[in-house]
């Protein structure tokens, strides 16, 4: 008979006959209390009076523990009867080997019923022990279960510190395949905290040790780590290949549940990648492992899966039934859950109830041996204690049954918050992966445009053709700043978008904002008009592309809402404040349709104009001065708006800029890892590699070579692998290198050359659509020694060739 059963007959004859509540529970709970003790009592004593008479006292632990582990996954209440046994008789014969072993599974036996605390306290009481003892096997493998304890606390940091001690004591010893799967825990430590570089450096280490040992079970787990951390940096190339090959060892391995979780992966993986087809072939293999082994969880997750897909393929028909069938099993899931929680919480219950009873029973039955006579005595005490107990145990089983309704009601909440937020963080993820993906696609032809247009402008053209071509030239260098506020629109809206502040040349920005604006201008007549500062206030230190696009939006505007008279963009001096900067004021005032004072606030939102009429006549987003206004708020300005209907409009910003004085290059770079030699004189043959996957591109650096170093002999290199052997064969003066190729990326293939130089380091610069200072920092930590942002212009490339290369003098 066990507490829990008896708890059980009471609710149901509770049920039948309420009135008689008080005696039955009363009954049934003296009988827990005086017959658990003593059938426990007779299983422990049973199993010691059959040890053999003759059997030394180390012996007797060493059978005890064993017979107490194998009832631990069983009955592990009653192996911790069996461990305290062993404890008290080691401490007496002083064997600290078996008392150290007595204490570890006890912990265990707490571990497997959820009471990790409890399994911390006795894992550190034998850790103590067997430090003592200089046992270092022992120690390796406590702390390992100490890290697995910890991190069932969500105790991540302490829980490393364990893995990690415990990983260097398996080194000593030689235990590789302790260490492999020390590394795994590591990297999945890592992983739970998003660090997915770490979590990548121990995966990749253990799997190069399994790999050497075969053994599959830990190479399946660890591929499927690796894949799942490359899902999670969006490397979705690696991260399939990473799946297969854990499938192919699953398969072989014939473990089923494993093999269905690493189809869902698989699925995922075709899902990122728009692979809709192949993601739902492997959504069916999943399901129907889930079928036949009957887990639940992994076809829950099959189903969740297979909803996105079937909404990526537009064919919504069967959508609803497939929620249905979603909602149907997260209910069936979380009663699951909660009836797993249910029974560790009684578990824990109940072994602190029976190990109360235990003492209680130890304590009387001394007592009994020693003072037989006053039995009856001892017997009544007893009584009235079940019966204090009875009473107590009603009072904390009715507040339980509260506890259990609000958390079921709580856990629900948490269920729909959580699928909530990971649908936002989906869609967000979605939405910037796009966004990245979009300005790469859009950066790569205009970087083709930009080249090819400046070095057109730069030959015998005609006045007219000349004009027409430095138009599609500013108007690229306009869009490209459109790319890079589309690009940053998420930033802007988390607030993490960083200004680059370079040497920024006033007077030619606007004229070239003018110039890009003129073509519609001129198409409707209207007079464009510039109003500009005096050339000692003309270089100052700003983010050049976000004042263009500021200016580009409020002209754009101008020019749309007015179909007469002129438009004038205005830049003034406002005079010097105490920190030592300028203050400027720029303006836009045009002759147009005017904005209504109750509307002015309005054409500041997002997505939004005037009114619907605007939108039907005038055509836009309405993003346009919502942009402008979030990066104006970076440079401390916002901004300002005078406007009658029928009269026109002026926007007006004032800014704070620092006056440079001077000219200087707008070329990015990291300068500061600097490489140990130089090229070769510019009046000698440089041999230049250039690795780029897009030919456009490669043509316009080709071009802008020749332009730069005509007597540059050019070695070109589709992808990394062939810019590594294209190093190692050919031996250039100076590397271009793209860092999105195909094969092996930029940053891969320099940490690859960087490998293979001696003391001798080449100059390695950066080609990247990327011009964030993130991008930058990546570039410099894979070892690069410069930096050009796509799209690459001639006085750019030029510029930092310049740094590289001597002259011949």
């Amino acid at each position: 008979m066990s507490l829990h059963v008896t708890l059980d007959s009471f609710e149901v004859m509770g049920r039948l006959t309420s009135f008689l509540q008080p005696v039955l529970t009363l009954i049934i709970h003296l009988s827990a209390f005086l017959l658990i003790p003593v059938v426990h009592a007779q299983k422990a004593d049973s199993l010691l009076t059959s040890l053999p008479t003759g059997m030394n006292a180390n012996k007797r632990v060493d059978t005890l523990n064993k017979v107490g582990f194998d009832l631990i996954f069983s009955d592990p209440t009653e192996a911790r009867i069996i461990f305290d046994e062993v404890i008290t008789l080691a401490g007496s014969v002083e064997y600290a080997k078996g008392k150290a072993t007595a204490l570890k599974n006890k912990a265990i036996s707490y571990d497997i019923q959820g009471n990790s605390n409890q399994a911390i306290l006795h894992y550190q009481e034998s850790l103590a022990l067997l430090e003592a003892l200089q046992d270092t096997l022992g120690i390796s493998r406590l702390k390992n279960n100490l890290g697995i304890a910890y991190k069932n606390l969500d105790d991540l940091e302490t829980s490393r510190k364990f893995y990690n001690e415990s990983i260097a004591l398996k080194k000593l010893l030689g235990d590789v395949r302790g260490v492999a799967y020390g590394l795994n825990n590591v990297g999945e430590l890592y992983q739970k905290q998003k660090d997915f570089k770490e979590a990548l450096q121990n995966f990749t280490r253990a799997n190069f040790i399994l790999d050497s040992l075969e053994d599959d079970r830990g190479r399946s787990i660890t591929l499927s780590n690796i894949a799942t951390s490359h899902l999670e940096t969006g490397n979705y190339r690696r991260a399939i290949s990473y799946i297969l090959r854990s499938i192919k060892i699953d398969e072989v391995s014939e473990d089923y549940y494993s093999l269905s979780y690493s189809y869902i992966l698989l699925a995922k993986a075709y899902l990122n990648t728009n692979r809709i087809a192949d993601g739902m072939r492997e959504i069916e293999k999943a399901e129907k492992i889930a079928t036949d082994i009957d887990a639940l969880k992994v076809y829950y997750d099959s189903q969740v899966l297979k909803a996105q897909l079937v909404r990526r393929t537009g064919k919504i028909a069967s959508l609803p039934d497939l929620y249905d069938k979603i909602l149907t099993l997260n209910d069936s899931l979380t009663q699951l859950n909660l009836a797993e929680e249910t029974a560790k919480m009684k578990a824990i219950y109940e072994s602190r109830e029976k190990e109360l009873i235990i003492e209680d029973l130890k304590r009387e039955s001394a007592l009994n041996r020693q003072l037989l006579e006053t039995r009856n005595r001892f017997f009544n005490i007893s009584l009235l204690g079940a019966t204090l107990l009875a009473v107590l145990l009603m009072i904390v089983f009715s507040f339980y049954k509260k506890v259990e309704t609000k958390k079921k009601e709580l856990e629900m909440k948490i269920v729909e918050r959580d699928a909530a937020k990971r649908e936002a963080e989906y869609a967000n993820k979605a939405k910037s992966q796009f966004l990245a993906q979009m300005s790469h696609e859009i950066r790569t032809p205009l970087n083709a445009i930009i080249g090819y247009t400046d070095q057109l402008i730069e030959t015998e053209l005609d006045k007219t053709r000349k004009k027409h071509l430095a138009i599609v030239n500013q108007s690229a260098l306009g869009l490209l700043g459109i790319i890079n506020g589309i690009l940053d629109l998420s930033k802007l809206e988390a607030g993490k978008l960083e200004l680059i502040i370079d040497h920024t040349d006033l007077v030619g920005l606007c004229n070239q904002v003018v110039q890009m604006t003129s073509y519609k201008a001129d198409r409707k007549n209207l007079k464009l008009k510039l109003s500009s500062i005096d050339d000692e206030y003309r270089y100052v230190l700003a983010d050049d592309i976000r004042l263009r696009q500021i200016l580009v939006n409020l002209l754009a505007n101008a020019v749309k809402f007015t179909e007469e008279g002129e438009i004038e963009l205005k830049v003034e001096v406002l005079g010097e404040k105490e920190n030592g900067k300028t203050m400027f004021r720029f303006s836009v005032r045009d002759t147009g349709i005017g904005i209504k004072s109750e509307n002015l606030e309005k054409i500041f939102q997002a997505f939004s104009q005037e009114d619907s009429s605007t939108t039907r006549k005038y055509g836009g987003t309405g993003l346009g001065l919502s942009i402008s206004n979030i990066l104006l708020s970076l440079m401390s300005s916002k901004l300002e708006v005078v406007s009658f209907p029928g009269s026109g409009s002026t926007f007006s910003f004032e800014v704070l800029f620092e006056v440079s004085g001077s000219q200087n290059g707008n070329v990015s770079s990291i300068g500061t890892a600097e490489a140990t030699r130089k090229v070769v004189s510019n009046s000698a043959e440089v041999k230049i590699l250039v690795a780029e996957d897009n030919s456009n591109n490669m043509a316009v650096a080709r071009m802008l070579l020749k332009k730069a170093l005509p007597n540059s002999s050019i070695l070109e290199a589709v992808n990394g692998l062939e810019a590594v052997e294209m190093f190692e064969s050919e031996s250039p003066d100076i590397i271009l290198m793209d860092v999105q190729m195909p094969e092996m990326d930029g940053y891969d293939a320099t940490r690859k050359i960087r490998g293979l130089e001696s003391d001798t380091k080449i100059p390695i610069i950066a080609i990247t659509a990327g011009s964030m200072k993130a991008d930058k920092e990546r570039c410099y930590e894979a070892g690069m020694n410069d930096f050009i942002s796509k799209p690459i212009v001639n006085d750019a490339l030029a510029v930092t060739l310049s740094k590289w290369i001597k002259n011949s003098d």
